[in-house]
């Protein structure tokens, strides 16, 4: 319910940005909100990765999927925890 007031996909700025590997329940409720907006997981969700070799995204690579598909992301959501540990 959280993401209801900051999503407001439109025709061409309509995707999610967020990490891959997110918590499950963050992964459901960012599916959850592009399903409500009859838009497809595969064409509305941005999962970044790091680096291989890393476990940890670098702020360039976030800000280069920003300044790259920009025009087109609605909603940037990283969970404020992260729960993987080495």
């Amino acid at each position: 319910l959280m993401m209801v007031p900051f999503y407001r996909p439109t025709d061409t700025r309509f995707k999610i940005l967020t990490e891959a590997g997110a918590f499950p329940s963050d992964r459901y409720g960012v599916e959850s909100q592009l399903r409500l907006h009859d838009i497809d997981t595969k064409e509305g969700l941005i999962e970044l990765s790091p680096r291989e070799g890393e476990t940890y995204l670098r702020t360039e690579d976030i800000l280069k999927v920003i300044e790259e598909q920009g025009q087109s992301i609605a909603l940037v959501f990283f969970s404020g925890v992260q729960y993987y540990t080495e």
